[in-house]
């Protein structure tokens, strides 16, 4: 859904004069511009580079700055055997730059896997969802049999402040800064709804990202 004060997601390790994006949405070019990042020192990697499924964390990219590790996280359920399980992937990333880690979750469920690779990390960059938000901006837009279908995908598929709150304590992280926020509304005063279900369990630092934000 597009939005006026958020853009897509994208996130950008920064390790001095190198920048390394991950994630590309609707917007970043504009916000790397904003955040007087030059595009010309943009290192990436595409989904073609990484192994279709990956039970473990796989080194992904290496050089001087940075070290990268990748797993398939659960952000789809398909058919098993159908051409959309086949073709579908997802990802969540581990970063170790200038002496900290940094994991990435993407988009994802609650994941073993993203647990595996998450585990003692000094930021979790996590998406969120505000299910009940979601389901009062959907009331009255589209069929309401699309609805449903829709709403059992994003309970299946993200993450709930809960979840993400429990993730964040299972794997002893020291902060969590929630970004990908959804619904993420322009309306929105507030980002309790997406923050006290995390306190909930995680004691630690806790921020609800607003874009350009740094860490």
């Amino acid at each position: 859904m597009t939005r006026v004060k958020r853009s897509e997601p994208a996130n950008a390790i920064v390790v001095g004069d190198a920048v390394y994006l991950f994630d590309t949405g609707d917007g970043v070019q504009r916000q790397l511009a904003a955040a007087n990042l030059s595009v010309g020192i943009v290192s990436s990697t595409r989904p073609e580079d990484l192994p279709a499924r990956t039970p473990e964390p796989v080194d992904i990219y290496e050089d001087a700055n940075i070290r990268v590790s990748a797993i398939t996280n659960d952000h789809y359920h398909f058919e098993p055997g159908s051409e959309a399980a086949r073709l579908s992937r997802s990802y969540s990333f581990r970063i170790e730059a200038g002496g900290r880690v940094f994991v990435y979750t993407g988009d994802t469920g609650p994941s073993d896997n993203l647990q595996r690779l998450a585990q003692d990390a000094d930021v979790l960059v996590s998406e969120v969802i505000d299910l009940s938000g979601m389901a009062r901006a959907r009331r009255g837009s589209g069929p309401a049999s699309q609805n449903g279908p829709l709403m059992a995908h994003l309970q299946q598929d993200h993450l709930t402040p809960a979840q993400v709150g429990h993730l964040a304590a299972a794997v002893h992280v020291k902060s969590v800064v929630l970004t990908h926020i959804v619904p993420g509304a322009d309306n929105e005063t507030t980002t309790s709804q997406y923050t006290d279900g995390v306190k909930q369990q995680f004691a630690g630092p806790l921020t609800a990202a607003a874009d350009l934000d740094r860490f």
